[in-house]
């Protein structure tokens, strides 16, 4: 496949299910995908995670780190600060559905950037352009409807994906603190 650029069309069919959330009328679509798509995307992790790094004060989705990793890194900066008398403002973001936001040739151009070699970009591009999903309801299910935006719920390489698409979040954040940092010296 790799060597192609090309996945199986049965690899971009996903069936999701809406399961009602917390009882107020409000659902999440649990979506499930071919096992052997789950397989290629270990592979594809397994032989070029060296392309798929992120900034190591991006917490989510890595081994042996996590929220409580984010709360002290938080906490020990605003300690810091206040000890010092200064003022601490925080900023919070919580992007709704995030995954489902991701546009695909933003992802793919910062693939690129990285250097990821072009049949992993290709295939991801094949595989993007090809992914749908059917809904299954009361029994019945959808026709297929395209995706044009969003990593897989559930997939191997998704949050590897998505920590690579918003790490440039992150790296503007340090490089404005280094130039504010810089600034006061010049």
């Amino acid at each position: 496949m790799l060597l192609a650029r090309h996945v199986p069309p049965q690899f971009g069919m996903d069936l999701t299910s809406p399961i009602l959330k917390c009882n107020v009328g409000h659902f999440r679509g649990i979506t499930v995908s071919p096992v052997i798509s789950k397989i290629l995307e270990k592979c594809i992790l397994e032989n070029f995670a060296k392309y798929l790094t992120s900034s190591n004060n991006q917490f989510g989705f890595k081994k042996e780190t996590g929220c409580a990793h984010a709360i002290y890194c938080l906490r020990s900066t605003i300690d810091h600060f206040c000890a010092y008398g200064s003022t601490v403002n925080v900023c919070s973001l919580d992007v709704s559905k995030a995954f489902d936001r991701v546009n695909h040739f933003a992802l793919l151009g910062k693939l690129m950037v990285r250097r990821v070699p072009v049949n992993i970009v290709a295939l991801l591009l094949n595989w993007f352009s090809n992914s749908y999903a059917m809904v299954s309801w009361a029994g019945a299910i959808s026709g297929c409807l395209p995706l044009r935006a969003g990593v897989r719920q559930g997939g191997v390489l998704s949050p590897i994906l998505f920590s690579v698409y918003i790490d440039c979040v992150i790296l503007a954040l340090q490089k404005k603190a280094l130039d504010v940092i810089l600034d006061c010296f010049v």
